[in-house]
């Protein structure tokens, strides 16, 4: 039998087979292959999704998350022992300094570092959101999360891990300051979204009683956010 003939009967045993594989109730499928979602940066529908979207932007060195994440009364405060932010004394950390840090950061480096090829970051998922601690913040606008912080940032020649517990205040979107550039591009009040106002950090890396740090800890260098962020404020030197 010839191949022709053989594929020719192997079509008329499938046509006459079809109405009885209907009847047994089509007992074998066929399934095709469904691709993959995209990976998005989470919606900032909560406090906890917005920590959420702040992960993912770090993790995968994607600024643009953050530009509406931040609002624009947003303040990064540093733990008060910590010497990096001696320079911060006079004036805050705002939400152009966030940006500019998260920008050297992921892209280009700083006058002191270069770029980050790998930035991973744990923050608990699942910690409660609860009322705002400050003097006349009400909870129903108002909100903080209490969250332990552990990244780790490698960049050409330098490795660090962060190792700190972390507050951040959230603010509803129909009650935060909205920055003019996001409010030029459509954003305006929503109750549907929350802003990271404030963020304040407290040092993990010296455990209680000055001892010094576990060698578990090397070769990675410990060193606080605050030490990270005032490492990649500065612009690079020009070329």
């Amino acid at each position: 039998m010839t191949l022709h003939r053989k594929a020719s009967r192997f079509v008329q045993v499938l046509l006459l087979a079809a109405p009885f594989v209907a009847l047994a109730g089509c007992s074998t499928q066929i399934v095709l292959p469904v691709a993959p979602k995209p990976d998005q940066p989470p919606v900032a529908a909560t406090p906890s999704a917005a920590l959420s979207r702040l992960a993912w932007s770090w993790k995968h060195r994607a600024l643009e998350p953050c530009r509406d994440l931040f609002a624009c009364d947003y303040e990064f405060a540093f733990e008060p022992d910590d010497s990096a932010g001696i320079r911060f004394q006079g004036r805050p950390w705002t939400r152009p300094d966030e940006l500019d840090f998260t920008r050297h950061l992921f892209e280009t480096g700083s006058a002191l570092a270069p770029p980050a090829s790998y930035v991973g970051l744990d923050l608990e998922s699942d910690a409660p959101a609860l009322p705002d601690d400050r003097p006349g913040k009400d909870e129903r606008w108002h909100r903080r999360i209490q969250t332990p912080f552990i990244a780790v940032v490698e960049a050409p020649g330098r490795e660090f891990r962060v190792l700190g517990f972390e507050t951040f205040y959230f603010t509803r979107g129909d009650s935060a300051c909205i920055p003019q550039e996001l409010r030029d591009q459509g954003y305006g009040p929503d109750s549907t979204r929350w802003w990271i106002e404030r963020w304040e950090d407290y040092n993990l890396v010296t455990p209680v009683g000055g001892a010094r740090p576990s060698r578990a800890l090397a070769p990675i260098r410990p060193i606080t956010i605050g030490a990270v962020k005032a490492l990649y404020l500065d612009s690079p030197p020009a070329p």
